[in-house]
């Protein structure tokens, strides 16, 4: 089955055809890369049903460094905000290649995260590729991360027992490198990742590469394009563990893990291999292989029935895990 093309469900193949028609406007418009993603990942955004959690309420915050402001958005289930029970923090980092997606393109999906697991979400809007190559994103991504647990109160979150980090996408390896990071870093301990759909490696041969080279949505072409305007000069960090998390050499000490890999998306099979070496160095993951979801599909998901599901079931999956569930 996984050797072969499947069929996609029909909602998010929709959104698909709307995306690439309006990239299609664009490129005939003289709109050229990276602003042509970024306006695609604008409009897609608004392009989904509008379907808002009703008992979740945000906050647009800035964390102010030198030369420079990350902009924050807070999102807390109003129905939790005064119950005894003590409030996880999650930090969750955007998709988009690490050159498109926003805090707006994925304020849907930050929602129904916080509604799902009733966690307060800290949604961050790092410096973009290829104007900030790496390591860039990754400091913002660890200076939001420092600033929010520092802060943990003054957001709502009461539970001081770790942070989830969680992303879709080049988010999702964000979330991962991170996690890296933190483990040279004394006040921020991870308790847990959250990943769907992670890039892991640029120069994986597999399977899902091959067959969805073309799409649906993303393709072997501007994934490479991803990877070289988030690498940068990379001859200045070769092996960086946080750059190449799946060479990393001390992947037992990573936290509990969910890991969701869309069944119709070029990034699969490395999710799945990075998902067993998580395993073979004795991390508990929970793995699911979403059925008939393209790549993207978590920040669909008012759009799918199906994707909403998948996204739910991995908030399961991660509270399984953070009660120390490792069947």
């Amino acid at each position: 089955m996984h050797g072969t093309k499947a069929i996609i469900d029909k909602n998010l193949s929709s959104q698909l055809e709307s995306a690439r028609e309006l990239s299609d406007k664009l490129t005939q418009m003289g709109c050229a890369t990276p602003e042509r993603l970024r306006w695609v990942s604008e409009w897609r955004s608004l392009g989904l049903p509008q379907k808002y959690p009703a008992d979740v309420e945000k906050q647009d915050l800035y964390v102010a460094l030198p030369g420079t402001e990350i902009p924050i958005r807070i999102y807390r289930s109003k129905e939790r905000l005064f119950s005894q029970t003590p409030r996880r923090l999650m930090m969750f980092f955007h998709g988009g290649g690490w050159v498109s997606g926003s805090i707006a393109t994925h304020d849907l999906l930050c929602a129904h995260l916080a509604a799902f697991t009733g966690f307060v979400v800290a949604s961050v809007h790092y410096r973009r590729a290829p104007e900030n190559p790496f390591p860039a994103p990754l400091h913002d991504c660890m200076n939001a991360a420092g600033w929010a647990v520092n802060n943990m109160e003054l957001l709502g979150a009461t539970d001081k027992s770790g942070v989830v980090l969680s992303g879709d996408s080049a988010g999702a390896h964000l979330a991962l490198s991170t996690a890296i990071e933190c483990l040279g870093n004394r006040h921020i301990r991870c308790a847990a990742l959250l990943l769907f759909y992670p890039p892991v490696a640029p120069d994986l041969n597999t399977v899902s590469k091959r067959v969805f080279a073309e799409g649906p949505g993303l393709t072997l072409a501007a994934m490479d394009d991803f990877w070289k305007a988030y690498m940068g000069t990379c001859d200045e960090h070769p092996k960086h563990p946080a750059l190449f998390p799946l060479a990393f050499s001390e992947l037992a000490r990573l936290p509990p893990t969910v890991l969701y890999t869309a069944q119709c998306d070029l990034l699969r099979d490395e999710g799945l291999l990075l998902s067993d070496a998580l395993r073979r160095e004795g991390v508990a993951v929970r793995y699911e292989c979403a059925h008939a979801m393209p790549h993207g599909f978590a920040r669909m998901l008012t759009a799918s029935s199906a994707a909403s599901g998948f996204v739910l079931q991995a908030c399961r999956d991660l509270e399984h895990l953070l009660e120390g569930d490792k069947s």
